[in-house]
Protein backbone atom coordinates (compact mmCIF):
# COMPACT_ATOMS: atom_id res chain seq x y z
CA UNK A 1 0.00 0.00 0.00
CA UNK A 2 1.60 3.54 -0.68
CA UNK A 3 2.44 5.89 1.77
CA UNK A 4 0.16 9.16 3.45
CA UNK A 5 1.18 12.12 4.51
CA UNK A 6 -0.85 13.73 6.36
CA UNK A 7 -0.57 17.43 8.51
CA UNK A 8 0.83 17.02 11.94
CA UNK A 9 -2.36 17.25 14.41
CA UNK A 10 0.24 18.59 17.27
CA UNK A 11 2.06 21.35 15.36
CA UNK A 12 -0.02 21.73 12.10
CA UNK A 13 3.26 22.81 10.28
CA UNK A 14 5.11 19.41 9.42
CA UNK A 15 3.86 16.35 8.22
CA UNK A 16 3.73 12.42 8.65
CA UNK A 17 4.46 10.31 6.43
CA UNK A 18 2.86 6.39 7.17
CA UNK A 19 1.31 3.01 5.81
CA UNK A 20 -1.72 2.41 7.29
CA UNK A 21 -0.97 -1.10 7.31
CA UNK A 22 2.28 -0.41 9.30
CA UNK A 23 -0.04 1.83 11.62
CA UNK A 24 -2.61 -0.91 11.93
CA UNK A 25 0.33 -3.59 12.97
CA UNK A 26 1.31 -0.91 15.72
CA UNK A 27 3.93 0.81 14.39
CA UNK A 28 5.21 4.90 15.15
CA UNK A 29 4.98 6.99 12.34
CA UNK A 30 6.64 10.70 13.94
CA UNK A 31 5.75 14.75 12.59
CA UNK A 32 9.03 15.97 10.42
CA UNK A 33 8.69 19.14 12.31
CA UNK A 34 7.97 18.67 16.07
CA UNK A 35 8.58 15.07 16.44
CA UNK A 36 5.20 14.17 17.75
CA UNK A 37 4.07 10.77 17.31
CA UNK A 38 1.10 9.12 15.26
CA UNK A 39 -0.17 5.45 16.49
CA UNK A 40 -3.46 3.73 16.44
CA UNK A 41 -4.28 3.50 20.21
CA UNK A 42 -4.84 -0.42 21.60
CA UNK A 43 -8.59 0.59 22.39
CA UNK A 44 -9.16 1.07 18.60
CA UNK A 45 -10.51 -1.77 16.26
CA UNK A 46 -8.08 -2.80 14.10
CA UNK A 47 -10.35 -5.07 12.93
CA UNK A 48 -12.54 -2.66 11.60
CA UNK A 49 -9.76 -0.53 10.16
CA UNK A 50 -8.57 -3.35 8.34
CA UNK A 51 -11.64 -4.13 7.09
CA UNK A 52 -11.99 -0.54 5.67
CA UNK A 53 -8.12 -0.59 4.30
CA UNK A 54 -9.25 -3.90 1.92
CA UNK A 55 -11.93 -2.39 1.08
CA UNK A 56 -10.42 0.73 -0.22
CA UNK A 57 -7.89 -1.52 -2.48
CA UNK A 58 -10.56 -3.47 -3.51
CA UNK A 59 -12.20 -0.10 -4.88
CA UNK A 60 -9.17 1.23 -6.52
CA UNK A 61 -8.62 -2.06 -8.22
CA UNK A 62 -11.96 -1.91 -9.44
CA UNK A 63 -11.38 2.05 -10.91
CA UNK A 64 -8.04 0.91 -12.34
CA UNK A 65 -9.76 -1.86 -14.71
CA UNK A 66 -12.12 0.53 -15.67
CA UNK A 67 -11.42 1.62 -19.44
CA UNK A 68 -11.23 5.65 -19.78
CA UNK A 69 -13.56 7.15 -22.32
Amino acid sequence: MNTVTIQCPHCHQGSIALEPRLLLQGAIFTCSLCGSGLSVANETSTQLLEQSLDKLEQIKQHAHAKPLM
